[in-house]
């Protein structure tokens, strides 16, 4: 019973990590594009070129600090992981 609640809190753990690492790609993936796409045209929107480029580097850095809170969130889930293991193998080799 313990073993089997064990090993699905686990299943869940590295479900979630996984879904966590899939997030901190895809953030990746659109930084290095907007990086490599030309600057929006200001103009045709109306807004004035210093508000673009101020919305445009709030918006990377918005983006690099999500990406560090996931990339936190994934070390996290990994060590509790890790940690979770050694719990079981402990309480495994004590049965």
């Amino acid at each position: 019973m313990l073993l089997q609640r064990v090993s699905v809190h686990l299943d869940k753990l590295e479900r979630r990590e996984q879904a966590l690492i899939a997030k901190a790609e895809l953030q990746e993936g659109r930084l290095s594009q907007h990086g490599r796409r030309s600057p929006p045209r200001s103009s045709a929107k109306g807004i004035p070129e210093v508000k673009a480029g101020s919305m445009e580097a709030l918006k990377m850095k918005q983006m690099r600090q999500k990406k560090e809170r996931l990339s936190y969130a994934v070390e996290r889930l990994t060590l509790q992981a890790q940690q979770r293991e050694r719990q079981l193998r402990k309480s495994m080799a004590a049965q």
